[in-house]
């Protein structure tokens, strides 16, 4: 019991000195800020690019940008590719045609013989062969008042452009492919030279 009472009277000037201590002034308490009042914030991501259209030149090997010119040039990939470009912009182009006035033009001709005995005077009717000819012209224009034709030429538009994407994206990815396995290669060479070296 002396022991407990001991250690409790030597806490009591431990907790009134505790009372003395004071907080610093730590300023203004922040608030968190609400979702709305960010309002139409945008967080801009690092602006990024393709790389340089002949970027492998950079590295001053003439047989490595001869392998590249080479794929490039005879890849079923690439014009695969080249190929989707070409029939993307020719569906924009068509569609953009639905937004232009058509003129159409017929014509027929022909040579008829009028029977005689068709109840007409025979002086009246005309006698033997007779030419005959007919031309029409028509021009047509699409008000497109509900937008269908607007819609078509933006949704072929975004089509052409996610085709020359795509054929963008194939060049520096077939053209890094074959510079990884050309570096993995003068590697593979300079170590087997290192082997022989010391063998």
């Amino acid at each position: 019991r002396a022991r407990r009472l001991g250690r409790s009277i030597l806490l009591v000037p431990l907790l009134m000195s505790s009372r003395c201590l004071s907080v610093p002034d730590l300023g203004e308490r922040p608030q968190p800020r609400t979702a709305e009042s960010l309002g139409s914030a945008r967080f801009d991501a690092p602006a990024g690019g393709w790389a340089a259209d002949r970027w492998w030149e950079g590295y001053g090997d003439a047989q490595l940008t001869r392998l590249i010119d080479e794929a490039l040039a005879g890849s079923p990939t690439m014009a695969q590719a080249e190929a989707r470009v070409r029939r993307a912009l020719a569906n924009a182009q068509q569609a953009g045609a639905r937004l232009q006035p058509t003129l159409d033009a017929t014509a027929s001709g022909g040579i008829v013989q009028q029977s005689e005995n068709m109840g007409a005077p025979a002086f009246a009717t005309p006698q033997g062969w007779n030419d005959t000819g007919q031309l029409a012209l028509s021009l047509t224009f699409d008000l497109d008042l509900w937008g269908r034709n607007r819609a078509i030429l933006r949704a072929a538009l975004s089509d052409a452009d996610a085709a020359r994407a795509d054929a963008d994206y194939a060049r520096p990815t077939l053209s890094t492919a074959i510079a990884a396995s050309y570096a993995d290669l003068a590697r593979l060479a300079a170590v087997r030279s290192t082997t022989e070296t010391f063998l």
